[in-house]
């Protein structure tokens, strides 16, 4: 899995990777994903003592009486473009599509697109770059990138993500998503997604979707809501802005016919969902009720992500740095998922599901066994053994959950402007 070259017009410099080195180009991939998987507890130092202690007992040639300085890591590091790990994230998915879904939706695929911001190291390049929020009395402390991904809601395997700077636009990046989809696939996504451009990037690919719609945002929302109907076939009429950004594409259509669903929530509120299913006797009003609800999961791989795997904590300063480390995040839960999926594929079925948390601790355990060893038989039984225990540590499902909300963390400025004072 380990990529063994760079080809030199993905290079930096053609200089970069032609000598002989302890950071060949495989070994440094393997180190900067060894090194988000210790959740940022220590430096660069105290990780590679580690690691070269668990190479020496794994028996790996590579090994030395002493690992490298800090100083020669981090200045390898930079030579590795960021892409490399993304590569590798690509050829995982690829292994988690041998494991088709337990089931389909009416004989769909379900997927999910949404967006998270995560908060950066405070450095001059990465404000450039990513930028941040400020309001009038100055700008945050600490920039922010925001991450976008598809997500498979019946396998919780993340398809595909991109990152952006903080003021990048959510839609923008979602018809990025589009381009990993198969037509008849149903893209579920919540309030911020709806346009005209999104209802016709789907469409012209042919992936249905249902989206959550702002009430006051469309005329013909406000008016489906003043009817009382619980669904309706509706005339979406192109926008200024979608005119102008189609002006060359004479084969945009004027208007779309969609379907708007009402939903009355078990809190008594009102939700409306936009569907490009027109079909009322295979799509019927009933199973919009649950279907939306079938994208929490996306949420909760944002809450992985920054709780679990802690992508917030960065070891880097520079912004290909930041991307290597968001890349191999990614990566480690796409790793992760497939032995989960494995995991499952051997284990009875019962009313509870294994436990991410745990799986990734297991397999962040294990990393230099899987990507390092070539001995199959030795590797057999290390992934035997991981799968034993991924399969062995699982928790109850707790679907459609409504709990309020409860923030328990001391009141603080989480993100204190430069001009203003800093707790």
């Amino acid at each position: 899995m380990l990529p063994q070259n760079i080809k030199d017009k993905n290079k930096f410099s053609p200089k970069h990777f032609t000598r002989q080195r302890i950071f060949t180009v495989d070994f440094l991939t393997f180190c900067i994903i060894y090194l988000i998987s210790d959740q940022n507890r220590f430096g660069y130092k105290h990780i590679l003592q580690t690691l070269w202690k668990k190479l020496r007992e794994l028996g790996l040639a590579i090994v030395t009486d002493f690992g490298p300085t800090a100083a020669a890591f981090c200045k390898a590091r930079k030579k590795l473009p960021a892409k490399i790990i993304k590569d590798m994230f690509y050829r995982v998915i690829e292994l988690t599509n041998k494991f088709k879904p337990k089931y389909l939706w009416k004989g769909h695929r379900l997927f999910a697109i949404d967006g998270m911001k995560i908060q950066l190291p405070a450095s001059p390049e990465l404000r450039e770059h990513f930028n941040g929020p400020s309001n009038q009395i100055g700008e945050s402390h600490y920039p922010q990138a925001l991450i976008s991904k598809l997500y498979c809601v019946l396998t919780d395997v993340v398809y595909d993500f991109e990152v952006g700077p903080y003021n990048s636009s959510e839609r923008e990046l979602a018809f990025l998503h589009l381009e990993k989809l198969k037509p008849s696939d149903i893209v579920i996504e919540d309030r911020g997604y709806p346009s005209y451009e999104m209802f016709w990037e789907h469409q012209k690919r042919h992936i249905d979707f249902v989206m959550r719609m702002k009430a006051n945002s469309w005329t013909v929302v406000k008016q489906f809501l003043k009817s009382g109907k619980k669904e309706q076939l509706a005339t979406f009429k192109i926008t200024p802005d979608a005119k102008e950004k189609y002006k060359d594409d004479p084969t945009v259509p004027k208007t779309l016919t969609l379907r708007l669903i009402r939903i009355t929530l078990k809190t008594g509120e009102t939700e409306v969902l936009v569907t490009s299913l027109l079909d009322m006797k295979k799509y019927q009003y009933e199973d919009f009720q649950i279907l939306y609800h079938w994208r929490w999961p996306i949420e909760e791989a944002n809450r992985s992500a920054k709780h679990h795997q802690f992508i917030e904590k960065f070891h880097s300063k520079n912004i290909n740095g930041i991307f290597q480390e968001i890349n191999a995040h990614y990566l480690l839960m796409a790793i992760t998922r497939l032995f989960m999926l494995q995991a499952e594929a051997q284990t009875p079925e019962r009313i509870y599901g294994l436990s991410y948390k745990s799986a990734v601790d297991f397999v962040s355990d294990e990393l230099p066994a899987l990507l390092l060893i070539k001995n199959e038989k030795k590797l057999d039984s290390i992934i035997r053994e991981l799968l034993n225990m991924i399969s062995n540590v699982y928790e109850k499902t707790r679907p459609e959950r409504s709990y309020p909300r409860q923030v328990r963390a001391r009141k603080v400025n989480r993100f204190p402007m430069v001009t203003g004072t800093i707790p």
